[in-house]
Protein backbone atom coordinates (compact mmCIF):
# COMPACT_ATOMS: atom_id res chain seq x y z
CA UNK A 1 0.00 0.00 0.00
CA UNK A 2 2.82 2.28 0.65
CA UNK A 3 4.62 1.88 -2.32
CA UNK A 4 1.49 2.01 -4.01
CA UNK A 5 1.03 5.81 -2.49
CA UNK A 6 4.48 6.23 -3.15
CA UNK A 7 4.31 5.87 -7.25
CA UNK A 8 1.18 7.77 -7.14
CA UNK A 9 2.94 10.44 -5.93
CA UNK A 10 5.75 10.50 -8.44
CA UNK A 11 3.71 9.68 -11.23
CA UNK A 12 1.49 13.12 -10.68
CA UNK A 13 5.15 14.99 -10.11
CA UNK A 14 3.93 16.54 -6.53
CA UNK A 15 6.38 16.54 -3.65
CA UNK A 16 5.78 15.75 -0.02
CA UNK A 17 6.46 18.65 2.14
CA UNK A 18 8.52 18.12 4.99
CA UNK A 19 5.74 19.74 7.59
CA UNK A 20 3.44 17.02 6.47
CA UNK A 21 6.31 14.55 6.65
CA UNK A 22 6.94 15.08 10.45
CA UNK A 23 3.38 15.32 11.65
CA UNK A 24 2.74 11.75 10.02
CA UNK A 25 6.36 9.76 10.00
CA UNK A 26 5.95 8.27 13.48
CA UNK A 27 2.48 6.47 12.90
CA UNK A 28 3.93 4.78 9.06
CA UNK A 29 5.52 2.17 10.26
CA UNK A 30 9.61 1.36 10.32
CA UNK A 31 9.92 0.45 6.30
CA UNK A 32 7.81 3.74 5.23
CA UNK A 33 10.07 5.90 2.60
CA UNK A 34 8.99 9.04 1.52
CA UNK A 35 10.82 7.64 -1.93
CA UNK A 36 11.22 10.30 -5.02
CA UNK A 37 8.26 12.63 -3.82
CA UNK A 38 10.18 13.11 -1.42
CA UNK A 39 13.22 13.62 -2.16
CA UNK A 40 14.07 17.52 -1.45
CA UNK A 41 13.98 16.97 2.15
CA UNK A 42 16.39 17.72 4.47
CA UNK A 43 17.29 14.91 6.95
CA UNK A 44 15.63 15.62 10.04
CA UNK A 45 14.44 19.21 9.12
CA UNK A 46 11.11 20.24 9.08
CA UNK A 47 11.51 23.59 7.65
CA UNK A 48 12.73 22.95 4.02
CA UNK A 49 10.89 24.99 1.26
CA UNK A 50 7.26 24.22 -0.31
CA UNK A 51 7.27 22.98 -4.00
CA UNK A 52 7.41 26.39 -6.17
CA UNK A 53 3.95 27.52 -7.84
CA UNK A 54 2.09 26.30 -10.93
CA UNK A 55 3.88 28.40 -13.68
CA UNK A 56 1.27 30.67 -15.81
CA UNK A 57 1.39 28.54 -18.58
CA UNK A 58 0.21 25.51 -16.40
CA UNK A 59 -2.56 27.96 -15.18
CA UNK A 60 -3.92 28.74 -18.61
CA UNK A 61 -3.74 25.02 -20.06
CA UNK A 62 -6.52 24.38 -17.22
CA UNK A 63 -8.62 26.55 -18.60
CA UNK A 64 -9.49 24.44 -21.90
CA UNK A 65 -10.97 21.80 -19.44
CA UNK A 66 -13.36 24.53 -17.95
CA UNK A 67 -16.50 24.21 -20.12
CA UNK A 68 -16.96 20.32 -19.74
CA UNK A 69 -16.26 20.93 -16.13
CA UNK A 70 -19.05 23.22 -15.93
CA UNK A 71 -20.89 21.07 -18.29
CA UNK A 72 -20.83 17.58 -15.74
CA UNK A 73 -21.39 20.10 -12.50
CA UNK A 74 -24.87 21.06 -14.11
CA UNK A 75 -25.55 17.80 -15.51
CA UNK A 76 -24.36 16.34 -11.66
CA UNK A 77 -26.67 19.08 -10.19
CA UNK A 78 -29.76 18.87 -12.07
CA UNK A 79 -33.21 18.46 -10.45
CA UNK A 80 -31.72 19.28 -6.86
CA UNK A 81 -33.48 22.19 -4.99
CA UNK A 82 -31.91 25.15 -3.84
CA UNK A 83 -34.32 26.41 -1.42
CA UNK A 84 -35.67 24.94 1.95
CA UNK A 85 -38.22 23.14 2.50
CA UNK A 86 -38.12 22.04 -1.03
CA UNK A 87 -34.20 20.81 -0.61
CA UNK A 88 -34.74 18.98 2.98
CA UNK A 89 -37.91 16.99 1.67
CA UNK A 90 -35.57 16.10 -1.88
CA UNK A 91 -33.35 14.64 0.30
CA UNK A 92 -35.71 12.76 2.53
CA UNK A 93 -36.88 10.79 -0.45
CA UNK A 94 -33.57 10.41 -2.00
CA UNK A 95 -31.82 9.58 0.80
CA UNK A 96 -33.78 8.94 3.99
CA UNK A 97 -33.24 12.46 6.13
CA UNK A 98 -33.90 15.95 5.53
CA UNK A 99 -29.95 17.35 6.77
CA UNK A 100 -31.82 20.52 8.35
CA UNK A 101 -28.71 22.40 8.59
CA UNK A 102 -29.13 23.26 4.88
CA UNK A 103 -32.08 25.37 6.44
CA UNK A 104 -29.65 27.89 8.00
CA UNK A 105 -27.54 28.15 4.64
CA UNK A 106 -28.09 31.74 2.67
CA UNK A 107 -26.90 31.12 -0.65
CA UNK A 108 -28.74 28.46 -3.62
CA UNK A 109 -25.39 27.78 -5.13
CA UNK A 110 -23.80 26.29 -1.66
CA UNK A 111 -27.43 24.51 -0.79
CA UNK A 112 -27.52 22.99 -4.00
CA UNK A 113 -23.94 21.78 -4.32
CA UNK A 114 -24.16 20.21 -0.58
CA UNK A 115 -27.15 18.35 -1.45
CA UNK A 116 -25.72 17.32 -4.63
CA UNK A 117 -22.69 15.88 -2.37
CA UNK A 118 -25.31 14.01 -0.62
CA UNK A 119 -27.67 12.58 -2.81
CA UNK A 120 -24.62 11.55 -4.35
CA UNK A 121 -22.45 9.61 -1.82
CA UNK A 122 -25.95 7.87 -0.66
CA UNK A 123 -27.11 6.71 -3.87
CA UNK A 124 -27.06 2.84 -4.07
CA UNK A 125 -26.27 2.58 -7.07
CA UNK A 126 -22.58 4.66 -7.50
CA UNK A 127 -21.54 2.94 -4.04
CA UNK A 128 -19.29 0.34 -3.61
CA UNK A 129 -19.76 0.43 -0.10
CA UNK A 130 -23.07 -0.88 1.09
CA UNK A 131 -24.91 2.26 2.60
CA UNK A 132 -25.29 0.37 5.96
CA UNK A 133 -21.49 0.41 6.26
CA UNK A 134 -21.42 4.23 4.95
CA UNK A 135 -23.64 5.18 7.45
CA UNK A 136 -21.84 3.49 10.20
CA UNK A 137 -18.64 4.91 8.95
CA UNK A 138 -20.01 8.25 9.60
CA UNK A 139 -21.73 8.03 13.05
CA UNK A 140 -17.27 6.46 14.18
CA UNK A 141 -16.53 9.93 12.09
CA UNK A 142 -19.30 12.31 13.56
CA UNK A 143 -18.80 10.04 17.49
CA UNK A 144 -15.08 11.19 17.20
CA UNK A 145 -14.97 15.01 16.23
CA UNK A 146 -17.52 15.31 19.15
CA UNK A 147 -20.71 16.49 17.04
CA UNK A 148 -23.72 15.30 18.59
CA UNK A 149 -26.27 16.63 16.54
CA UNK A 150 -24.71 15.13 13.58
CA UNK A 151 -24.22 12.06 15.12
CA UNK A 152 -28.22 11.89 15.93
CA UNK A 153 -28.89 12.92 12.36
CA UNK A 154 -26.57 9.75 10.90
CA UNK A 155 -28.10 7.42 13.55
CA UNK A 156 -31.23 8.26 12.06
CA UNK A 157 -29.86 8.11 8.39
CA UNK A 158 -28.87 4.42 9.67
CA UNK A 159 -32.07 2.95 10.87
CA UNK A 160 -33.81 4.25 7.83
CA UNK A 161 -31.05 1.78 6.06
CA UNK A 162 -32.14 -1.37 8.19
CA UNK A 163 -29.66 -0.85 11.31
CA UNK A 164 -30.73 -1.36 14.79
CA UNK A 165 -30.10 0.29 17.73
CA UNK A 166 -27.55 -2.05 18.95
CA UNK A 167 -25.39 -1.86 16.18
CA UNK A 168 -25.51 2.25 16.56
CA UNK A 169 -25.03 1.90 20.19
CA UNK A 170 -21.87 -0.98 19.37
CA UNK A 171 -20.04 1.83 16.56
CA UNK A 172 -20.41 4.29 19.22
CA UNK A 173 -18.53 2.67 21.37
CA UNK A 174 -15.99 1.50 18.52
CA UNK A 175 -15.37 4.96 17.98
CA UNK A 176 -14.55 6.18 21.22
CA UNK A 177 -12.40 2.98 22.70
CA UNK A 178 -9.51 2.64 20.07
CA UNK A 179 -8.67 -0.69 21.51
CA UNK A 180 -12.02 -2.17 20.58
CA UNK A 181 -12.72 -4.16 17.56
CA UNK A 182 -15.70 -3.56 15.64
CA UNK A 183 -18.38 -6.78 16.38
CA UNK A 184 -19.37 -7.07 12.48
CA UNK A 185 -18.67 -10.66 11.44
CA UNK A 186 -18.20 -9.00 7.83
CA UNK A 187 -14.58 -8.67 7.24
CA UNK A 188 -14.76 -5.34 4.58
CA UNK A 189 -17.44 -3.58 7.37
CA UNK A 190 -14.49 -4.26 9.99
CA UNK A 191 -11.73 -2.99 7.46
CA UNK A 192 -13.85 0.29 6.63
CA UNK A 193 -14.61 1.00 10.33
CA UNK A 194 -11.29 0.29 11.31
CA UNK A 195 -10.07 2.88 8.49
CA UNK A 196 -12.93 5.65 9.10
CA UNK A 197 -11.32 5.83 13.16
CA UNK A 198 -8.19 6.23 12.17
CA UNK A 199 -9.11 8.29 9.22
CA UNK A 200 -11.75 10.63 11.17
CA UNK A 201 -9.04 12.39 13.54
CA UNK A 202 -6.69 15.50 12.59
CA UNK A 203 -3.76 14.48 11.57
CA UNK A 204 -5.07 11.11 10.90
CA UNK A 205 -4.01 7.77 12.53
CA UNK A 206 -4.21 5.64 10.01
CA UNK A 207 -0.61 3.53 10.82
CA UNK A 208 0.37 0.21 8.88
CA UNK A 209 -0.98 -1.84 11.06
CA UNK A 210 -4.50 -0.16 9.60
CA UNK A 211 -3.43 -0.39 6.20
CA UNK A 212 -2.83 -3.98 6.72
CA UNK A 213 -6.32 -4.66 7.97
CA UNK A 214 -7.55 -3.50 4.28
CA UNK A 215 -5.04 -5.66 2.28
CA UNK A 216 -6.16 -8.65 4.51
CA UNK A 217 -9.92 -7.83 3.98
CA UNK A 218 -9.19 -7.18 0.22
CA UNK A 219 -10.71 -3.43 0.48
CA UNK A 220 -10.75 -2.32 -3.30
CA UNK A 221 -8.93 0.95 -4.04
CA UNK A 222 -12.40 2.13 -5.08
CA UNK A 223 -13.89 1.47 -1.37
CA UNK A 224 -11.12 3.32 0.59
CA UNK A 225 -11.37 6.34 -2.00
CA UNK A 226 -15.34 6.30 -1.72
CA UNK A 227 -14.76 6.32 2.17
CA UNK A 228 -12.39 9.04 2.24
CA UNK A 229 -14.52 10.68 0.40
CA UNK A 230 -17.89 10.13 2.43
CA UNK A 231 -16.01 11.57 5.55
CA UNK A 232 -14.96 14.90 3.67
CA UNK A 233 -18.32 15.36 3.14
CA UNK A 234 -19.29 14.78 6.42
CA UNK A 235 -16.50 16.80 7.81
CA UNK A 236 -17.92 19.65 5.26
CA UNK A 237 -21.60 19.21 7.07
CA UNK A 238 -19.57 19.45 10.44
CA UNK A 239 -18.05 22.68 9.93
CA UNK A 240 -20.99 23.82 7.83
CA UNK A 241 -22.76 23.49 11.27
CA UNK A 242 -20.66 25.25 13.55
CA UNK A 243 -20.16 27.64 11.01
CA UNK A 244 -24.57 28.47 10.92
CA UNK A 245 -24.70 27.43 14.51
CA UNK A 246 -27.99 28.79 15.85
CA UNK A 247 -27.91 31.20 18.31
Amino acid sequence: MMGFLNKFMDAISVELESSTVAETTSIMGANWSSGKSGRNLESGSSHTAPPESDSLWTKLSVIRYAPTALRLDKQWQQGVPDTWPAVGEFLQQTTGHNFPVLARMKTKRGIRAVASALRENLNSDYSVIVLPTKVLAGVVFATIVEDAPLTKELKILGLHNGLTQLQLDNVTHFATESETQATSTDKKQQAVLLLARAASPSPAEITSGVLDDCLQAQLSSAAILELITWLSVLQMLHRLSSYLAED
